[in-house]
């Protein structure tokens, strides 16, 4: 944390017992594992997500002149599972899948389904 000392609030993140932590730089957040492996791209967002070792992501996007949140999801090892395109995205730990909503904002997308390691389904 001395390396970056202006980000206070992101150093209970590096602090706690997580395996992972958060680095702004150029606000955009990155994520890191402790030992130093950068795991993901710049994002606006990233946030743990309930099922162990998958990672939410978000950026912020214009449409239409109103800014809207799209997002995605990384797992632990650095792998884009599902790409930050979508309004919202849902794991289901009983089935192993991802349910990703690309609701009304942009007709061109589909609602698509992907499993654990990012393949659609």
């Amino acid at each position: 944390m001395f390396v970056f000392p202006n980000q206070q609030e992101l150093q209970f993140n590096y602090l706690d017992s997580s395996n992972y932590f958060k680095i702004l730089f150029q606000n955009k957040l990155y994520l890191f594992s402790k030992k130093g492996k950068q795991l993901s791209s710049g994002f606006d967002n990233i946030t743990e997500t309930k099922a162990k070792g998958y990672f939410e992501t978000e950026n912020n996007v214009e449409f239409e002149k109103q800014l809207l949140r799209i997002k995605g999801l990384v797992d632990s090892t650095g792998l884009e599972v599902v790409k930050c395109k979508y309004n919202h995205v849902a794991i289901n730990q009983e089935d192993s899948s991802i349910y990703c909503c690309s609701a009304v904002y942009n007709n061109k997308l589909n609602d698509d389904v992907f499993n654990y390691k990012g393949k659609l389904i």
